[in-house]
């Protein structure tokens, strides 16, 4: 893996099944400040639970979730 020199400020992960879940706790480990688009609520409010800071609930191609998304990453 990537040193966290390496690492950037913030990410967005788009879609957080068992491969983005497991990104994001690492990179919340690393410091990194987190943000996470997915289509389930269960797995939302799971994701919020683990430290990410912005999770939107939406479908990836349905461009409405655009304005949802609060900061940059």
């Amino acid at each position: 893996m990537a040193t966290t020199e390496q690492l950037p400020n913030s990410v967005m992960i788009f879609g957080c099944g068992y491969v983005g879940r497991a990104l994001a706790e690492y990179l919340l480990g690393a410091g990194v400040r987190v943000g996470a688009l997915t289509r389930n609520e269960t797995k939302a409010e799971s994701l919020e639970s683990l430290g990410v800071d912005e999770v939107i609930v939406a479908e990836l191609d349905d461009t409405a979730w655009h304005a949802q998304v609060k900061k940059s990453y």
